[in-house]
């Protein structure tokens, strides 16, 4: 093709606009910490004292996510959370900051961020911010390791 022929070149199949991802909700104050009663069960409380205090806000920090989600709605039951996407986690100190995760409920990943803060011994939660997203295309579980059952 001459310069001329590919200016004027038209594909036969039009290219499809790829729609941009919608941006994930800013993550919202919690009015109330579900977790409470979780925390305070002598099992979890053993299991969560064998662990170092990065893991032990992992774990609390995922726990109220899912009891958040849970509260959120009366449709949503919470099944199974990946916390963090591809970019992972940051925690810095007694705060956790997770983007990109997801949280199945029926069948059907959605997008979940949040930000938890811990006390001093990384056994209460003192502050915490999640949202609930958009529903995950299951073309997309595959390549972001979400389970299909």
């Amino acid at each position: 093709m001459t310069p001329g022929e590919e200016a004027a070149y038209v594909p036969a199949t039009p290219a499809i606009p790829q729609a941009k991802p919608a941006p994930a909700p800013a993550p919202k104050p919690a009015k109330t910490f579900y977790s409470k009663n979780i925390l305070a069960d002598p099992r979890v409380r053993g299991a969560l004292d064998k662990q170092p205090p990065q893991a032990r806000l992992v774990q609390i920090c995922t726990i109220e996510a899912l009891e958040q989600a849970r509260y959120a709605s009366t449709a949503f039951v919470p099944e199974i959370i990946k916390v963090f996407g591809k970019n992972g986690g940051v925690i810095t100190g007694q705060h956790l900051s997770a983007r990109g995760g997801a949280i199945r409920s029926r069948g059907v990943w959605r997008e979940i961020t949040f930000d938890c803060t811990a006390n001093a011994t990384f056994d209460t939660i003192t502050a915490f911010r999640f949202a609930l997203g958009e529903t995950i295309p299951r073309s997309a579980w595959a390549s972001r390791r979400l389970p299909a059952d």
